[in-house]
């Protein structure tokens, strides 16, 4: 009987570890896209700003919003609920 019980301890215990492991990576990966979304924003009020001054460069912007957020038009943010 205690021989079983400590099986079924250790078996969930392990369960939760490698759940735990899974959400630490979502949640890694998560914070990662709002990172990302975050110097998206700020690249996108300057062009923004740029372009009410009347001289934005769509080019050096587009280039610009694709190091700040590590993509590109062909390898798009992917937007998840």
């Amino acid at each position: 009987m205690a021989q079983n019980l400590m099986v079924c301890l250790i078996e969930r215990r392990v369960v939760l570890e490698e759940r735990a492991a899974q959400l630490r990576k979502q949640l890694a990966d998560t914070e990662a896209e709002v990172a990302r979304l975050g110097a998206a924003e700020v690249v996108y009020q300057q062009y923004q700003e740029d372009a009410e001054a009347g001289h934005p460069d769509a080019a050096a912007w587009q280039q610009a919003l694709e190091e700040a957020t590590g993509g590109t038009e062909a390898d798009p943010l992917e937007w998840t609920p």
